[in-house]
């Protein structure tokens, strides 16, 4: 007999129901100064927002296709992120942030690729005709796709911040990391702040990487983001966090508090988010 996760927050529901999002709540607007290159502070210039999204945050089956996959692989970490929702929902809480939350399984959509990329479609999704397959795309890719990019698109300067957790260990070789910043070197902004939030969550006693235990540049839904917004107003990071630190299907509240804190200073920092140089 399988048991479902309990989850706190977040309750996945098996039957899903068709949906439409809202473009989320703004984040914590905060006054960034512009540094002179003389060293010399000016008056503060524009607001930077924070924008969540959890892309595979469930494990849900549209209503019809549910026995094509049988349940305990849906439960797995193939079917979904466990835990990252409930992340999400409390930093969302946190900073009064509504996430935007990706609502089937990637065993059948994979919101985390761009539409153009071929494990998008997963091989239980390319069995169905192609109607079907059409439908998928267009309720759930294309629509997680926007509601994002509508998000950003609404604001000045933008934090973007995507959850994710992965499995400790990947072909036999384990992961050591407690958890991943993914982002994307060349751009200045991005490495800012992966590198200042490294830096305090080793504070809090955690073991983070960057760029691990992926790269930040592979496609996902952060690289497109940044092909369509500019340095200027886009930063763009994954928060990656190890499912061995999940507890009945959670993450602890001390870490889960910990990425608050972090994230917390990142955001009432000077540092800006936004800006910078892209190498060529």
């Amino acid at each position: 007999m399988h048991r479902r996760p309990i989850l706190a927050v977040f309750s996945m529901q098996i039957r899903l129901m068709r949906w439409e999002p809202t473009i989320p709540r703004a984040g914590p607007c905060l006054a960034v100064e512009q540094v002179h290159p003389s060293g010399c502070h000016r008056a503060p210039i524009v607001d930077v927002e924070l924008v969540l999204s959890c892309e595979h945050a469930s494990a849900a089956v549209p209503e019809g296709l549910e026995p094509t996959i049988p349940w305990d692989v849906l439960q797995s970490h193939r079917g979904w992120d466990p835990g990252a929702a409930d992340v999400a929902l409390a930093l969302g809480a946190a900073f009064g942030v509504t996430p935007i939350l990706g609502r089937v399984t990637r065993l059948l959509v994979d919101l985390n690729r761009s539409a153009d990329n071929p494990r998008a479609t997963s091989s239980v999704a390319r069995t169905l005709a192609a109607e079907a397959r059409e439908q998928l795309h267009r309720e759930h890719h294309a629509t997680h796709w926007r509601a994002v990019e509508q998000a950003i698109a609404c604001r000045t300067c933008v934090l973007h911040v995507s959850v994710h957790s992965f499995t400790p260990t990947l072909r036999g070789k384990a992961r050591a990391m407690d958890i991943g910043l993914l982002y994307d070197p060349r751009r200045a902004s991005e490495l800012r702040v992966a590198c200042r939030w490294q830096s305090l969550l080793r504070g809090e006693g955690l073991h983070v990487a960057r760029n691990a235990p992926y790269r930040g540049v592979s496609d996902g839904i952060t690289r497109g983001m940044r092909r369509r917004f500019g340095v200027e107003r886009y930063a763009g990071l994954e928060l990656e966090l190890n499912q061995r630190l999940l507890s009945q299907g959670t993450f602890g509240q001390p870490l889960i508090s910990a990425i608050r804190r972090t994230l917390s200073a990142i955001l009432e920092s000077e540092m800006h988010p936004c800006g910078g140089s892209q190498a060529p």
